[in-house]
């Protein structure tokens, strides 16, 4: 969220340190410049204690300051610093006080009315952070060239598109789904309009989120021809793997109940097809999906993609009753290494919590066939996140349940 933050900050930030130093500092301002340097030193780890101490350096230069751009950007300083400690109230008097000065600088006031709007959505004022997200996307254009052949400030842009993003996500949390589909298509106009490298991903993010829109609003085919447009241009797309099978699922569950409801777009999908097919039995629409899944997972090995299509894959031949081809596959899950082709950190909690879920499919297996001693091996190889309950929990639920079936059913294959 803070735009000045570590390697985002520093051209801006520095533009603005020598650009007051050198022009527009007169020479008793050069301890404040100092002082609001030296604030950027801190730990990773800012304790309150640290954070008091800073703004109180910095409430010292305000006071010796007389250059009115520098003065801004330690009262932005002193609102980050708040921030970073969890004092929103107190930030937000900063932010909020820069963003509404009209002798503030327009680059100062863009980031301030950025920080307002988050901390405004963190705090439910939905109105307000759609208000400070719209009033920052207008200040943008002072910024964006009108030229197309003239670069682009990609900190500012990402800035603008991020704010649109998040206004997109509070007309979906309000359930105002038009709303939001009309501000992802404006995210889409501004990087088309405004091309940076470094940007490219957002656009089919955007298309992924309008397409999980109209799969709630019930529009199927909007919904398949977005995706379809996706897979198309942006084969390298984290998730354009899982799209493709999420829209095969979508088709073949709406063709199955026209009433489904999908209020959550497509992300459940490949479950619900996975239900669908063990109740229902329909052993042409399994083998069809078999074959699919088979032949997705093949195309996209080793991607993010392909590992979940695996993990989705390995469930189906479960519910299909081939069981023993099922646990080789949720077993692999746990070796598969997944290349790095993309810049999330999430997606590595992901990968691990869902190759642990595997671990204990495959041990639910293994005890089913007599096999305790690999199952409890399986098992007891979990090694989840200590904050995730439900996993620890599920966990230990497995384990009770196959001390029971031990009990009841006492042999093991492997002793025979």
């Amino acid at each position: 969220m803070d735009i000045l933050s570590e390697d985002s900050y520093k051209p801006i930030f520095i533009f603005f340190l020598l650009a007051g130093i050198t022009y527009n500092v007169f020479a008793s301002d050069k301890e404040p410049a100092q002082i609001l340097a030296d604030s950027y030193q801190l730990p990773d780890r800012l304790t309150s204690e640290d954070a008091e101490r800073v703004i109180s350096d910095l409430n010292q230069a305000l006071g010796l300051c007389k250059d009115a751009d520098l003065r801004f950007r330690i009262k932005y300083r002193i609102g980050i610093l708040y921030f970073k400690v969890g004092c929103f109230d107190k930030a937000y008097d900063y932010f909020g006080d820069i963003s509404q000065r009209p002798d503030c600088p327009d680059l100062i006031r863009l980031f301030s009315l950025n920080m307002s709007g988050h901390i405004h959505r963190m705090q439910a004022r939905d109105k307000k952070a759609l208000d400070a997200f719209e009033d920052l996307i207008a200040l943008s254009k002072r910024f964006l060239p009108k030229d197309a052949d003239e670069p682009n400030p990609p900190t500012v842009l990402k800035l603008t598109i991020s704010a649109v993003f998040a206004k997109a996500e509070i007309y979906q949390y309000q359930q105002k789904y038009a709303s939001a589909i009309t501000e992802y298509n404006r995210a889409l106009s501004l990087l088309k309009e405004n091309k940076v490298s470094g940007l490219v991903n957002y656009i089919p993010l955007a298309m992924d989120r309008i397409a999980q829109l109209n799969l709630i609003k019930d529009n199927l085919d909007v919904f398949c021809k977005t995706n379809r447009q996706l897979i198309e241009k942006y084969s390298g797309y984290y998730r354009t793997p899982i799209i493709r099978f999420e829209t095969e699922a979508a088709k073949v569950l709406k063709e199955k109940n026209p009433h489904i409801d999908f209020s959550r777009g497509s992300y459940e999908t490949p479950a619900k097809l996975i239900t669908y097919l063990k109740s229902s039995k329909d052993k042409d629409q399994i083998q069809r999906t078999l074959s699919l899944l088979e032949n997705l997972c093949k195309q996209y090995e080793g991607t993010y993609g392909g590992f979940l299509l695996s993990y989705h894959y390995a469930w189906l031949l479960d519910a299909a009753n081939q069981r023993d081809a099922a646990a080789n596959i949720f077993a692999k899950l746990d070796k598969t290494v997944v290349k790095k082709t993309y810049d999330n950190p999430g997606i590595d909690i992901i990968v691990k919590t869902i190759a642990d879920y595997a671990k204990l499919q495959q041990a639910i297996i293994l005890g089913e066939a007599g096999n305790y001693r690999q199952a409890f091996e399986t098992l007891y190889s979990v090694r989840g996140d200590p904050n995730d309950t439900h996993l620890l929990n599920l966990t230990e639920s497995v384990k009770k349940g196959l001390d029971t079936l031990k009990r009841e059913v006492p042999k093991d294959v492997d002793d025979q």
